[in-house]
């Protein structure tokens, strides 16, 4: 079961706590574990939390080991988006430009169309 961001004492949640016990090349069970609107706000929150301190550090060696982790929420991020989401396209604009270019080319080079 996904741990609730309040479970987690309101500290802020790495959003790859949201996927506890899966690797990485278990993209269906990742989007599956968002399938509750409550669950899809919370990594949200997570995610462009994460997102934005990766965009203040970038483009520092300390960034470094945590830019596959961007990427990999990113298009767990999009593919819960585009099957769950009544919006279309994905909204990372609140994101630091920096952030945006790497999420947006990683979804291009891994053929997950963004608008």
């Amino acid at each position: 079961m996904t741990k609730s961001y309040h479970d987690w004492n309101s500290v802020i949640v790495p959003p790859c706590v949201f996927f506890d016990g899966l690797k990485k090349t278990q993209q269906e069970e990742s989007v599956l574990r968002l399938s509750d609107e409550d669950a899809r706000a919370e990594f949200d929150i997570a995610y462009k939390r994460f997102a934005e301190s990766m965009d203040k550090v970038m483009p520092s060696p300390k960034a470094e080991k945590f830019v596959g982790d961007l990427k990999h929420l990113g298009i767990i991020r999009q593919l819960a988006k585009s099957r769950f989401s009544v919006d279309d396209g994905l909204d990372i604009s609140d994101c630091g430009e920096k952030v945006r270019n790497l999420v947006y080319k990683h979804l291009q080079s891994e053929g997950i169309c963004c608008t």
